[in-house]
């Protein structure tokens, strides 16, 4: 069995590719496991011998964590386990990954997509710390403009722009030893995908994590998956063209510029 460690872009289907997951047998996901800006508070972040070296953890709002704790973590994932989180490519955490063996995934969505998400979750999330930044902003168009470009809180903290949170997870894209994998792919023709090219996907994951499943145990985990989700709104792959018209969506799509071909979205 494998150690898995899947990172994702936010609102790209974390919790449907880690639903997928924890339905194959015998996976399991660590609970309480987060590979994420959480981990600044790990008690290892404030011991000074504790080392200087870093990995970057949060791909919207990163955060310099120690590599030490980073090691502490990824410890917990033991052989036909995995880990979920928003790891954004550091030389650091590709070699930390590569020495203890690690298989990774990376899951992505179409940024368009990812962008409405986004608004969405934050303005209907009140415990997000975008919540009351991008409230206070008058219409939704200047919402997404904010998203687009990202802004600075009043806390001082830096929310990074989409085409930026792309930049720091395409080392993992285009790494050739990690698979990628898609939500368009994934969500199947309950979200407007493809029910057999949702099964193919499910097959390549459980293989990537060193396990097998059957046509008729991929088609139930990908009926099931649907909708799970704690952060779930509607999961529709192109529910994003209502809310991105126009010169909106012109200038997100000159922000990203040759991201969207890179991503295999042009």
């Amino acid at each position: 069995m494998r150690r898995l460690i899947i990172t994702t872009l936010p609102k790209s289907g974390t919790h449907l590719v880690d639903g997928i997951l924890g339905q194959v047998p015998p996976l399991r996901r660590i609970r309480g496991l987060r590979f994420t800006n959480c981990l600044r508070w790990h008690p290892f972040n404030f011991v000074p011998f504790m080392g200087e070296k870093i990995c970057p953890m949060g791909v919207a709002q990163p955060h310099r964590v120690k590599t030490m704790a980073v090691r502490q973590q990824l410890a917990r994932v033991r052989p036909g386990t995995y880990g979920v989180g928003h790891i954004p490519y550091s030389d650091e955490m590709d070699r930390l990954l590569q020495s203890q063996d690690f298989h990774r995934a990376v899951m992505i969505r179409d940024p368009r997509a990812v962008t409405i998400s986004q608004l969405h979750y934050v303005l209907r999330k009140a415990d997000h710390y975008l919540h009351r930044v991008i409230g206070d902003i008058a219409d939704d168009a200047d919402r997404i403009k904010a998203l687009i470009h990202g802004m600075t809180l009043p806390n001082g903290a830096r929310h990074l722009g989409i085409a930026e949170q792309i930049d720091s997870m395409l080392p993992w894209i285009q790494d050739t030893d990690t698979l990628t994998l898609h939500f368009e792919t994934l969500i199947g023709a309950q979200g407007g995908g493809d029910d057999t090219v949702q099964r193919e996907q499910i097959w390549r994951l459980a293989a990537h994590a060193g396990c097998s499943v059957s046509e008729e145990d991929a088609a139930r985990i990908g009926h099931d998956v649907f909708g799970r989700g704690k952060t779930f709104r509607c999961g529709q792959i192109d529910d994003w063209q209502t809310g991105l018209r126009g010169s909106l969506r012109d200038e997100l799509e000159s922000s990203l510029g040759d991201r969207l071909a890179l991503l295999g979205y042009a």
